[in-house]
């Protein structure tokens, strides 16, 4: 669409274009993009195994999914079952942390989301790895403009990982089960659109459900694909109320943002995490792990942090009892960072018991900053001020996490990641993936790096 058609544009023509451009993205794919995209499958791998290992209810969700019908691994448990139970399952499991990536201009976490219905399929029916990869690239990039067309006024109120990322799940099986076809791909879009969900208060008020917002995400994929085979492209009765759409979804409905985008192929600009913490407040880890450096916490005498909107909203939970609501207290992380290391799940799980940590917490302070939040999600600016005893201050700004995908030194914090989630777990076979899947061809069978570690 050009600039007088995107300003005239009706839904229809939205999502053709949206879905018709995505696949364009695909096809300007090169070697350095299949690496990336490597890089973003190990790690999905490695976290959801790490989920079914360390978390609990993750292990329990994957435990009820086992069944007699071996179809496709379970990570972790490094077992088979049926295909949507795998699906299940390993979504659960891989948001589970905290761990996986996040898509900062589609709002949410996007492998967690698109890769387990990928795997699920590539492995049962012998899809090559390029043609997951190719999928993996369409989910992102579908993902991406969807929430940029809606936006961050629908991030208040809904959970993009379940709205959003349920959308591009779904675009993203029916782009690799239908050899890409419009059509088809239209279909599931849609159907997906209309049955997405996830409320964010009710989510964020209950963090351990938060995980749901995956499985939704991925069975909204499987049964719009089931249902796409059986029924007529929808009618242009659907498409009729764009605007009354966007109100029920609280979106913006920026059609400039999701046409023009700022990017090549959206996956360029996914962002790995390397903390189990809220994905907005990574940056507050990095400033707290520079000024620990020059001051012990037994020296301190308040911290203030000072953060754009979405970092508060979703790390506000104060005196955490649970991992589950440490993960998502900014102050919890903050004095953490301060006083020791955010390094695994284990480190959250000891700091809640450490005094010092619990101590610090308390002299920390939040603010909202208004040229911060403007920002925001290109960037995610922080400045953490420590006063100290002695009458010093130290002040430290960051707004990039670490982990974009197309930094030079992304490789290296893959292999860190899995040492870490390694020694946390203590299954050796997450130490092995990324250099496992580095190696395989694009031509071979995505089922053969599963093999490999069962």
């Amino acid at each position: 669409m050009d600039k007088m058609s995107v300003k005239n544009a009706n839904l229809r023509d939205f999502i053709e274009s949206l879905l018709s451009e995505s696949m364009s993205s695909v096809r300007k794919a090169n070697n350095c993009d299949y690496d990336k995209a490597k890089l973003v499958l190990s790690d999905l791998i490695m976290v959801a195994a790490t989920g079914t290992i360390l978390d609990d209810d993750a292990r329990a969700f994957a435990k009820k999914m086992i069944n007699e019908q071996r179809q496709a691994t379970i990570l972790g448990l490094w077992k088979k079952t049926s295909l949507l139970n795998s699906m299940m399952a390993n979504a659960f499991s891989a948001h589970s942390l905290e761990l996986d990536d996040w898509m900062p201009y589609g709002f949410f976490h996007a492998s967690a989301t698109i890769i387990p219905p990928l795997l699920a399929y590539g492995e049962i029916y012998s899809y090559t790895l390029e043609e997951v990869i190719d999928s993996v690239f369409f989910g992102y990039e579908v993902g991406a403009r969807l929430g940029g067309f809606l936006g961050r006024q629908h991030f208040r109120y809904w959970h993009p990982t379940s709205t959003v990322g349920g959308v591009a799940s779904a675009s993203s099986l029916a782009y690799l089960a239908s050899d890409g076809s419009l059509d088809e791909v239209e279909k599931a879009f849609t159907l997906s659109l209309g049955y997405s969900s996830g409320i964010w208060k009710v989510i964020m008020s209950d963090v351990y459900l938060k995980p749901f917002s995956t499985v939704h995400a991925v069975f909204l994929a499987y049964l719009s694909n089931e249902s796409r085979e059986v029924i007529k492209k929808p009618s242009s009765d659907f498409f009729s109320s764009d605007k009354t759409l966007c109100k029920l979804l609280n979106g913006e409905c920026n059609y400039e943002k999701a046409l023009n985008v700022p990017w090549r192929l959206a996956i360029e600009k996914t962002s790995i995490k390397l903390y189990p913490i809220a994905r907005n407040i990574q940056t507050v880890v990095q400033a707290c792990n520079k000024i620990k450096q020059n001051v012990k916490p037994n020296e301190i005498e308040s911290v203030t942090v000072e953060v754009f909107e979405e970092a508060y909203q979703v790390a506000d939970i104060e005196n955490p009892q649970s991992i589950d609501e440490a993960k998502f207290s900014l102050k919890f992380v903050a004095s953490l960072s301060l006083v020791d290391e955010v390094n695994g799940i284990r480190s959250i799980s000891a700091g809640l018991r450490n005094p010092l940590v619990r101590e610090l917490e308390k002299k920390i302070e939040i603010k909202t900053r208004e040229d911060f939040s403007l920002l925001y999600p290109s960037k995610q600016p922080v400045r953490v001020i420590v006063k100290t005893k002695r009458g010093e201050t130290i002040e430290v700004y960051e707004d990039e996490p670490i982990g974009d995908i197309s930094s030079r030194n992304i490789e290296a914090i893959i292999n860190k990641k899995a040492e870490m989630l390694s020694k946390d777990t203590g299954d050796l076979r997450l130490l092995a993936i990324p250099n496992a899947i580095k190696n395989i061809k694009l031509n071979e069978s995505i089922g053969s790096v599963l093999e490999k570690l069962l």
